[in-house]
């Protein structure tokens, strides 16, 4: 697998017969590795209705990796980590499925800079992931919680200042959600929002 540059429909359909049906790749897979494969450059080719089970994505320790396919189509997919892939610079152009739980992001430099926050280019793809993790540190403490926030602070026209105030609180590693709360309670008192 060292010599694999791009993984694409070829993979997935191989031995497809060509006739009206269409043809549902990897139909009962739980759980899909991409791991050391250091050639490869793109993952793409996976169509609505392909891999209908997969619950587990790993792809980890390919470092000319730049290209995901679309996954939003993946209902039952609930974990991705992808680690040590420092050329992948963004999450797949159709975004992650709503099922996802986990998503754990390691040693990727270029995505992590478009995730880390809600001013990231990708930060929509990842908001709605309840466990976002970046190089071990949880990055989402609470969506609907900033969310609100956000939507409260935009409403009454707040200041920038006394916003990034808030939101640094809300990315502490160490905070719990609770303190988040409290903080954003706090925050909403004193402007008189």
């Amino acid at each position: 697998m060292n010599e694999v540059v791009e993984i694409n429909s070829f993979f997935c359909r191989r031995n497809q017969i060509t006739n009206q049906r269409r043809y549902v790749a990897f139909p009962k897979l739980k759980k899909l590795s991409f791991d050391s494969m250091a050639k490869l450059e793109k993952w793409t080719g996976a169509e609505n209705g392909d891999f209908p089970y997969l619950r587990h994505l790993i792809i980890a320790h390919c470092g000319k990796l730049v290209v995901l396919p679309c996954l939003s189509h993946l209902n039952s997919l609930l974990y991705v980590e992808i680690i040590n892939c420092p050329q992948l610079s963004c999450l797949p152009e159709g975004g992650l499925p709503t099922t996802l739980e986990l998503l754990m992001i390691k040693d990727c430099p270029k995505l992590k800079e478009r995730c880390c926050n809600d001013q990231s280019d990708d930060w929509p793809k990842v908001a709605h992931i309840p466990a976002f993790y970046i190089n071990n540190q949880k990055a989402s403490v609470c969506a609907a919680i900033f969310f609100c926030f956000n939507a409260i602070v935009n409403h009454a026209g707040v200041s920038i200042d006394q916003r990034r105030n808030v939101q640094g609180t809300l990315y502490c590693p160490d905070s719990s959600e609770q303190n988040n709360a409290y903080a954003i309670c706090c925050f909403l008192n004193r402007s008189h929002v």
